[in-house]
């Protein structure tokens, strides 16, 4: 967007590659979401004026708030062995449905004002359109991933940007686990997955192998210094 000559003029890139200049009659409204909202504001010039300054991008408005405050609930999961090659691929794609979500057994407790729902788990397969293959040091394999995400944490990140560059990728902080209270809610999350891959009943009814041992919510503690902190966008 440009700014500073009464309402915003609007360019983009349309499919073919060319730069489209619009020019609104009365008001832009700006809505691309938790992470492309903040970036178009930054390339912008309106965010963090010494941000701004250090990229070449000409301060329109001083508003540090921009690309604060960012939020994603943070995810956790196991992968399990299919029961067989291949399986059946789901028509919501992978990951696009949690298959339910709970407020009960051991999973976190709720957060007050935000109802029951504080959890949220999805089971997928490797048959669904979009999987990505095992990340290293897992070899490429069919799977069952059993994942678990855990709602309304109190971490919060940011998006900011490393070029002036429009076509550029923001950088994305999530910030996970930065407040210490969030750990005890994503390793009982983690627990509930691991009882769900250990469950025979379970395991049989979404084909996959039931794993050999479910360890504790005290033995989670390892995995502080292994769960990522960073995302891409």
């Amino acid at each position: 967007m440009i700014l500073g000559q009464g309402v915003p003029i609007v360019e983009y890139a349309n499919a073919e590659g060319e730069i489209v200049t619009v020019r609104p009659a009365r008001e832009v409204v700006l809505s691309a979401g938790a992470i492309a909202s903040p970036a178009i504001l930054l390339r912008s010039g309106v965010g963090n004026a010494q941000a701004l300054e250090k990229l070449g991008i000409a301060v329109q408005c001083d508003l540090p708030a921009v690309g604060q405050n960012f939020y994603d609930d943070l995810g956790v999961g196991v992968v399990v062995g299919p029961q067989q090659i291949p399986m059946d691929a789901q028509s919501y794609g992978f990951i696009g449905v949690g298959a339910f979500a709970t407020a009960t057994g051991n999973a976190p407790q709720p957060v007050p004002g935000y109802g029951d729902v504080n959890i949220e788990i999805q089971i997928s397969t490797s048959s669904l359109p979009g999987a990505p293959e095992p990340p290293p040091p897992l070899p490429k394999m069919s799977y069952v991933l059993i994942g678990s995400s855990s709602l309304h944490l109190k971490s919060r990140g940011t998006v900011t940007l490393a070029r002036s560059d429009p076509t550029a990728k923001p950088v994305v902080d999530p910030g996970w686990l930065t407040d210490p209270e969030d750990w005890d809610r994503v390793l009982a999350a983690l627990g509930l997955v691991y009882r769900i891959g250990c469950d025979t009943e379970l395991a049989a009814a979404g084909g996959w192998n039931p794993l050999r041992s479910c360890p504790s919510i005290s033995n989670f503690r390892c995995f502080r210094s292994k769960l990522p902190k960073r995302g891409l966008a």
